[in-house]
């Protein structure tokens, strides 16, 4: 009788330990299931609405469920060689097992400094307001800074993961993809100091997708890029932010698709 209540009580504790295993790990899926949920309302936040790369919902990508970083930096333009554009810009990074970086996904970049600090730039930028042609000038001006990040990122990519890393046939190029909504409208004009200011809000359904792969030719040492651009849909009208354009005399262009090379 004695050896019976010992050998009860063995499988009384083991069917408790089960039943504490199997809680934990569900209480383990309700927990990566809500950090789940939460990355994606953090994507939904900052503006990419269904502007989201596949990759990033495909459970073996390497950037599967990584997070998403705010990288604030300082870039010059070729155009603007004496001028530092201080910009914000979210990104998520993916590594290889050695922890080297092989994808960039790049979802917004917006500048945090007074733009119009640079002279040249605000001499460039009153020209296109006199003239009509603002719309142009912010769009090329867009694309140019596109392409400053995607260096940025790429020097960045060489120095973590050395060079030979990168050689043109001997590994996957560099991926920098850019997923952003592209349909937006900007205004232009003077704030409540009486300083020149630009405004930006959203104004259609469109997405912009940039897609540049980067590797190093071994023999010259330079780098190589290649670019592919997709508009994905078209600028399907939605009504601006109340507001969004409050500056005095302002110009305001129509809702416009950025997303071009």
């Amino acid at each position: 009788m004695k050896n019976l209540k010992i050998v009860f009580l063995l499988f009384t504790l083991l069917l408790t330990s089960a039943l504490i295993w199997s809680c934990q790990k569900e209480l383990d899926k309700v927990g990566e299931t809500s950090k789940n949920l939460k990355n994606t309302k953090s994507l939904v936040a900052r503006g990419l609405n269904d502007c989201v790369p596949p990759e990033l919902e495909t459970p073996t990508h390497p950037c599967y469920n990584s997070n998403m970083y705010t990288i604030t930096t300082n870039l010059t333009l070729p155009q603007y060689p004496n001028c530092t554009f201080t910009v914000e810009i979210d990104v998520r990074i993916c590594y290889d097992y050695l922890g080297r970086p092989i994808n960039y996904f790049i979802s917004d970049w917006r500048w945090t400094n007074n733009i119009f600090d640079c002279t040249s730039f605000l001499d460039d930028a009153i020209a296109a307001y006199q003239n009509n042609t603002f719309t142009s000038f912010i769009t090329l001006f867009d694309n140019r800074m596109l392409i400053a990040i995607e260096n940025y990122f790429i020097q960045q990519a060489i120095q973590s993961g050395g060079s030979a890393f990168y050689y043109c046939g001997s590994n996957p190029p560099l991926n920098i993809a850019y997923y952003q909504s592209g349909c937006f409208r900007f205004c232009m004009g003077t704030d409540a100091n009486n300083h020149w200011a630009i405004r930006r809000t959203l104004c259609g359904t469109n997405c912009c997708q940039r897609i540049t792969e980067m590797c190093i030719n071994p023999q010259t040492g330079q780098i190589v890029k290649t670019t592919t651009i997709t508009s994905l849909g078209s600028c399907t009208s939605i009504s601006p932010q109340s507001g969004w354009c409050n500056l005095n005399n302002a110009t305001t262009t129509d809702c416009i698709q950025i997303c071009e090379q």
